[in-house]
């Protein structure tokens, strides 16, 4: 099995602190989610690719996107 990378982007970092707490706890959580069961299976259900960015996948949680 391939070894995948989870990277969280300058720009992200920078954005999370900027949101709602509420918010920003559950899209903490969908990220743990994510990052948990990759390992499994590198698509998650949800997941579509990202367009104009074929090789990305995103999945959306509210008015948010995790890629």
């Amino acid at each position: 099995m391939a070894a995948y990378t989870i990277d969280v982007r300058p720009r992200a970092r920078r954005s999370l602190p900027q949101l709602d707490p509420s918010i920003r706890q559950s899209i903490a959580q969908l990220i743990a989610q994510l990052i948990d069961g990759l390992a499994a299976d590198p698509r998650p259900p949800g997941a579509v690719p990202l367009t104009g960015h074929r090789p990305y996948l995103r999945v959306r949680w509210g008015d948010y996107r995790v890629i």
